[in-house]
């Protein structure tokens, strides 16, 4: 049996991979549990509580002191969880949890990734074509839209000329950006 990726500080398997891009740059770093938990990549105790206490902690650090007392009594229609138990437990009842909570959960969950509304992960290999295609449509509608609204014209019809291109069934990503460049 072939062992993965070493550790950088040791001779261990890495079981932590931290990829980082810096000014454009990008660096890895390769990390056995251990280690890792020295370099403060990972949590010393692991498990499902680290996520309910961050949970817990970013609902408790929110201000909460706009909230109307309908909404601190609202209730989860599924699980009949309060939103006041969510707050005190940093724990979801159920996945309806999240549509009953959304005005007050989302927002969390954009800060506790850092602004990011999409899963930006590896894609598979055997579904990496078409996923990497709708992932740049994604972004070029969003690029369409900022464009737009700070009224460069130029680049809108540019951008949306490359949309058109990547919705035709053969567009290819690669090629739409090089006769547009």
């Amino acid at each position: 049996m072939s062992m993965g990726i070493k550790c950088d500080m040791c001779d261990r398997e890495a079981s932590v991979h931290e990829v980082v891009v810096v000014n454009g740059e990008r660096r890895e770093r390769h990390l056995c549990e251990e280690h890792a938990q020295e370099a403060g990549v990972l949590p010393t105790k692991p498990g499902p509580d680290t996520i309910s206490a961050m949970m817990q902690k970013m609902v408790a650090a929110q201000h909460l002191s706009t909230e109307s007392p309908k909404q601190a009594a609202q209730s989860c229609p599924q699980c009949g969880l309060s939103f006041a138990k969510f707050r005190a437990e940093g724990l979801l009842g159920c996945p309806a949890c999240y549509d009953a909570f959304a005005d007050r959960i989302v927002p969390l969950l954009v800060r506790a990734h850092d602004g990011g509304e999409h899963h930006v992960g590896r894609v598979p290999k055997r579904a990496g074509a078409l996923v990497e295609r709708q992932q740049r449509l994604m972004a070029l509608r969003r690029e369409l839209g900022e464009a737009v609204a700070q009224e460069q014209y130029e680049r809108a019809a540019k951008l949306r000329d490359e949309i058109g291109m990547l919705e035709q069934p053969n567009g290819d990503a690669e090629d739409a950006g090089e006769r547009l460049a």
